[in-house]
């Protein structure tokens, strides 16, 4: 402005309503979305593989280690040395030695030799001396003597000492003898001994000084809490009752006021002994009853050992007339076993004479037995004789044909010494070929599982790479999902990228002061048609819009840019 007469105006670039509106809200969700997304980190997955990684690393090292293992016992295979014991054995044993046992036992043995000892026993039998013994035992044995040892046992048994011991031992046992410890033991019995101790310990026993220990202990403290009971009603009820009757009466401190008041004290002394008076007669009443219980079983206890007593020596009364009775049958057993024990001896007398009888019988008969053997001893030594001499005959042929047997024999020996070489030379080679074959497949199980291990170290870091994987898609789902509200409202940022949006103006008219005052009148006028006319374009604009919230002259704020605790303008909407 030049001077105070000069006016100006000033123009005002304006955006539509519903443009300023979807840039807040933007900015506003923009801020919103960008506080709320976090970063996503490791998923379960990830992390599980990370784990895995760490706890296999080197669980293949064992099936390496046990690959080297075989790797090193096929290398330590001694293919030549299990060949080499059955080569040396087949190269040790010779066809000569195996046949020369058979051929010096062939030279050895002629058929002279083996007849020699048959024809030297032959020599050596004499019938005459085979007969010999027999003759001479049947000579010197007779009847006589076969009889002698029977004939003298029947001599000598005595019938009479074989009864003696049972008639003796009949004699000894007598009832009396059995029954008398039981009588002497029934007549020392003391009945009345019995139960004198129970009697005197009744009869020395004072009833009152017996009640005097059945006193319960209680009874002296239960006294003298009563007693102490009493005398605090005395002090706290009754003497204060008595007082405030005399004070109510007008006769506080007179004699007749303490006159009451000891009658009232002298009756609640009385009705305490009077009290205490029953409760020791109700407990010495129950001490005397327990006393008298106690008297009364002594006696009891002693009349009962009298009686026990009294059977006692009755049973053993009844003891002793059975043992007599007892001892009379045993001794009569004994003497029947005494007479039993004669005619028995007698019997075996009479039967070891018979036996003397038979045995002179019986030694006669070997006597011709004997003779006999004799005789025929002597025909079987000469027999034999002739047995012996053939038999060694025959021997001497048999070893001349054993002979020949040990020479085949021993050409036999060292051809199957020979093929038995021939066959341990094979095994020596068949041995070195599977011990090269077991060195071939120790080296293939150690590569199988070197390869083995190998696999599963490969399909371990596959599992694992494919664990991370799906972790990462994991990881990127879940990141996606946090920027998901940044994402649509990028999306919605281009909804009007390059489009025409109408701008309006808005233009103020600012005059002199002076020319103001001046014409005052004329301008309000004007100016009022004139600011009618700059609201009906800019609303027309609006409406082409779709804005309907718009105003030409001012843009108001929209409700999530306000500060906290402003108000809305009038005819402002709320909604976003």
């Amino acid at each position: 402005m030049a001077n105070l007469l000069q006016s100006s105006q000033n123009v005002q670039t304006t955006a539509p309503c519903y443009y300023t509106n979807y840039l807040q809200n933007l900015i506003c969700k923009g801020q919103q979305a960008q506080q709320a997304a976090q970063f996503v980190g490791a998923q379960p997955l990830q992390e599980q593989a990370f784990q895995a990684a760490g706890q296999n690393f080197g669980a293949y090292t064992p099936m390496i280690q046990t690959g080297q293992a075989l790797y090193g016992c096929a290398a330590n295979q001694n293919i030549t040395g299990a060949g080499s014991p059955y080569i040396q054995q087949a190269a040790g044993t010779s066809p000569l030695s195996a046949m020369q046992p058979y051929a010096n036992q062939a030279t050895q043995y002629t058929g002279a030799n083996a007849a020699k000892p048959y024809y030297n026993q032959a020599t050596q039998y004499c019938a005459a001396s085979s007969a010999n013994p027999y003759i001479n035992q049947a000579a010197s044995r007779g009847g006589l003597c076969a009889a002698a040892g029977y004939l003298a046992r029947g001599a000598c048994t005595n019938v009479a000492a074989a009864a003696n011991p049972y008639l003796q031992q009949a004699a000894q046992s007598g009832g009396l003898n059995a029954a008398n410890p039981y009588i002497q033991n029934a007549a020392q019995t003391n009945i009345q001994g019995a139960g004198n101790p129970y009697l005197q310990q009744a009869a020395a026993t004072c009833t009152a000084q017996l009640a005097q220990q059945y006193m319960s202990p209680y009874l002296n403290t239960a006294v003298q809490n009563l007693s102490d009971i009493a005398q605090r009603n005395i002090q706290q009820n009754i003497a204060p009752q008595a007082t405030a009757a005399a004070v109510g009466a007008g006769q506080f401190g007179s004699q007749r006021g303490a006159q009451v008041l000891g009658q009232l004290e002298n009756q609640a002394q009385q009705c305490l002994n009077s009290q205490i008076a029953q409760m020791e007669q109700a407990g010495y009443g129950q001490a005397m009853c327990a006393a008298k219980s106690r008297q009364s079983l002594l006696g009891q206890l002693g009349a009962t050992a009298g009686c026990l007593a009294k059977a006692q020596a009755a049973n053993q009364l009844g003891a002793g007339q059975a043992a007599g009775t007892l001892a009379q049958q045993q001794a009569s057993l004994l003497g029947q076993l005494g007479a039993t024990a004669g005619c028995m001896a007698a019997k075996q007398a009479l039967q070891a004479l018979q036996a003397g009888q038979t045995a002179g019988t019986l030694s006669q008969q070997q006597q011709n037995l004997l003779g006999q053997l004799g005789a025929t001893s002597g025909c079987l030594a000469s027999k034999q004789f002739q047995n012996y001499l053939s038999a060694g005959t025959n021997l001497g042929q048999l070893q001349q044909g054993a002979n020949q047997i040990a020479s085949g024999l021993g050409s036999t020996a060292a051809n199957a010494q020979n093929a038995y070489n021939q066959t341990l030379l094979g095994a020596g080679q068949s041995m070195g070929c599977l011990t090269a074959k077991q060195a071939a497949a120790r080296m293939q199980a150690a590569q199988g599982l070197g390869g083995l291990a190998c696999t599963a170290a490969r399909t371990n870091i596959a599992c694992l790479n494919a664990l991370s994987t799906l972790g990462g898609q994991q990881q990127t789902i879940c990141q996606n999902k946090q920027l998901f509200p940044l994402s649509t409202l990028s999306s919605l940022s281009n909804i009007l990228n390059g489009a025409q949006i109408p701008m309006g103006t808005k233009t103020q008219m600012c005059t002199s002061p002076l020319s103001g005052i001046l014409a005052s009148g004329v301008g309000l006028a004007g100016l009022a048609k004139c600011y009618g006319n700059l609201k009906n374009m800019f609303g027309d604009i609006s409406n082409m819009f779709g804005g309907s919230c718009c105003n030409s002259d001012r843009i108001e704020m929209l409700p999530c840019c306000r500060r906290p605790g402003q108000l809305p303008a009038p005819g402002e909407e709320t909604g976003t």
